[in-house]
């Protein structure tokens, strides 16, 4: 990412500060990942996450009801694959379980979004998630149906890209 490109994108979000060069500089020499990174974002095992093609942009300011101290948090324990560009406003909460695979493709994901992602989960091209939303594709424990149908987990969850959800 050219500085000019990172300054502006500080600019918009209460200032360009050296913490955010700094945390761009330390993933894409540490992880080679094109991430820009507020100060509030924590992140569990960037390891796994992959950027081949494009940027990631997270814990950067919605709209005017968001606080500007909500922390952001990217648990990492599964595959996270980001093509295009991608942003997680702040206060999100993303959790990729160990076996799980998250794939973003230019997308846009409003503040206060929880993705709880223990199968698979993707959001395609021009995806925007609406603040306050959940994504979750388990509901973390076993239906019994009247017809002794037993419902443990859902199919891969979808969304964008012209796919059905």
């Amino acid at each position: 990412m050219k500085f000019a490109a990172l300054y502006r994108l500080g600019k918009q979000n209460d200032g360009f500060s050296i913490g955010l060069l700094l945390r761009h500089i330390y993933y894409k020499l540490r992880y080679n990942l094109n991430m820009v990174l507020d100060n509030s974002v924590s992140i569990v095992n960037p390891r796994n996450i992959q950027i081949p093609k494009g940027r990631l942009e997270v814990g950067f300011v919605g709209p005017e009801f968001v606080m500007r101290s909500d922390k952001t948090l990217l648990c990492c324990l599964g595959k996270v694959s980001v093509s295009g560009r991608v942003r997680i406003n702040k206060g999100c909460r993303v959790y990729v379980a160990p076996k799980a695979q998250l794939f973003l493709s230019d997308c846009f994901v409003n503040s206060n979004v929880i993705i709880m992602c223990e199968h698979g989960v993707t959001i395609g091209a021009n995806s925007a998630i609406g603040w306050g939303t959940q994504i979750i594709d388990d509901d973390y424990h076993s239906i019994q149906y009247a017809n002794s149908c037993n419902a443990g987990f859902c199919a891969d969850v979808r969304g964008g890209g012209g796919r059905n959800w």
